[in-house]
């Protein structure tokens, strides 16, 4: 399949943004996000991929990768991909991912290109190590009191563990 892959600087302004609520939402109802995973910002930078253009066909939305610059780590941080179900297992990430690669090695001051996904998100697990991606980090969490959304943690009453 040709894709055709387009920069945008911020997300807020792409055809990606749209389609942002329903990648969270497919996260959490699928059980692989937590409610307190929030939506990147508008200014996060992104990558959309589409069917090339042709004369009077209409735009075809694939998929996008959000990303941004963790200055401590020269490191650009994916925090958001998502394609369309129907072009799912068809090369769109890898082809958005490769894209981001290639745009860090033009750049220069780019060591590492990171991500993270949850534990039981093993289809993108897998994704990534064909991708070429290398499992580094596994990370734990504690829980002093349920997370209420939409609620201050200070109105949240203390539970026993």
């Amino acid at each position: 399949m040709d894709i055709r892959i387009d920069l945008y600087e911020n997300i807020g302004t792409s055809p990606a943004w749209q389609y942002v609520p329903e990648a969270t939402d497919a996260l959490l109802r699928a059980g692989l996000s937590s409610p307190r995973f929030t939506m990147p910002p508008q200014d996060e930078a992104c990558l959309v991929a589409c069917l090339p253009f042709k004369e009077g066909e209409p735009y075809t939305f694939l998929g996008f990768m959000a990303y941004r610059f963790i200055p401590s780590e020269s490191s650009w941080w994916i925090s958001l991909t998502y394609v369309v179900p129907e072009y799912r297992r068809k090369g769109v990430h890898t082809a958005l991912f490769k894209t981001l690669e290639a745009r860090a090695l033009k750049r220069g001051d780019i060591l590492s290109l990171q991500s993270g996904t949850h534990p039981n998100n093993t289809a993108a697990q897998r994704a990534f190590a064909r991708q070429g991606r290398d499992l580094y980090y596994i990370a734990y969490k504690y829980d002093l009191k349920p997370f209420v959304a939409g609620k201050n943690p200070l109105e949240v009453k203390d539970e026993q563990r």
